[in-house]
């Protein structure tokens, strides 16, 4: 025996909850009646206009062929037989669905075939892959320039910007501290530097090359640089007295 339950009756309170805030404001509002009554004639009219269009469809497919689709079916007695099944359909019969395009015998489905490239098109030519730079071992490099000191340098901090601006001057600069472990096998460089300096000889310390590849050579480069600024402005005011 099935046991049946009977639903509880829908009460106002339900239909309350169900009621969205937007429809209680347009219930309220003086013109809830004309809205009303404008929508259900929008409704009206619409399945009016639905019906009309598909009764106008099915006069078209069961209408006798003329014109471009007498010449489709033809004449004789072919012609008449088709007209005479399509007049025998009845109205609410559905309308024939157009044939879907057939696949070839043997052919893959889902491939295309391959485009063939024209003859005469070329295909332009790769660029040339950028050799990467790297440090090679036992390669003598040139010194590098001497930069012209300015309050502000490229690639450069104000800082050390400070620090070229001083040097032209004429102040011999300060070397730097490699006092960690770590700048060990940069110290005997760095001594070589000093004693140039200190003998004054700017023409060594311009032929003077350091491999700038890391931050230990960039610092004893920039000191060799600073220390030809300084020794050439000493013998320009040299000059000048």
């Amino acid at each position: 025996m099935t046991k049946t339950t009977k639903r509880a009756p829908k009460t106002t309170e339900t239909t309350e909850r169900r009621v969205t805030p937007g429809m209680r404001r347009l219930r309220k509002s003086a013109n809830a009646e004309v809205i009303r009554a404008a929508v259900l004639d929008d409704q009206q009219n619409g399945r009016a206009e639905a019906l009309a269009k598909i009764e106008a469809e099915k006069a078209k497919a069961v209408a006798p062929a003329t014109g471009a689709d007498a010449e489709v079916i033809g004449d004789g007695p072919a012609g008449d037989a088709a007209l005479a099944t399509i007049a025998a359909l009845p109205e609410d019969a559905p309308l024939p669905e157009p044939e879907a395009p057939q696949t070839p015998t043997g052919a893959p489905l889902g491939l295309s075939r391959p485009r063939t490239p024209r003859p005469d098109a070329e295909s332009p030519p790769a660029a040339p892959a950028k050799p990467k730079a790297r440090f090679t071992r036992a390669v003598t490099v040139p010194p590098t320039d001497v930069p012209t000191p300015a309050p502000k340098m490229p690639g450069m901090s104000a800082k050390n910007a400070e620090l070229y601006m001083r040097a032209a001057t004429g102040e011999m600069p300060t070397p730097p501290d490699f006092s960690s472990a770590s700048y060990a096998p940069d110290k005997k460089r760095l001594q070589e530097l000093v004693d140039l300096a200190d003998a004054g000889d700017a023409a060594a310390l311009r032929a003077y090359a350091i491999k700038v590849y890391y931050s230990a050579a960039l610092e004893m480069d920039r000191f060799r640089h600073r220390c030809i600024i300084a020794l050439e402005a000493r013998a320009r005011q040299a000059a000048a007295a």
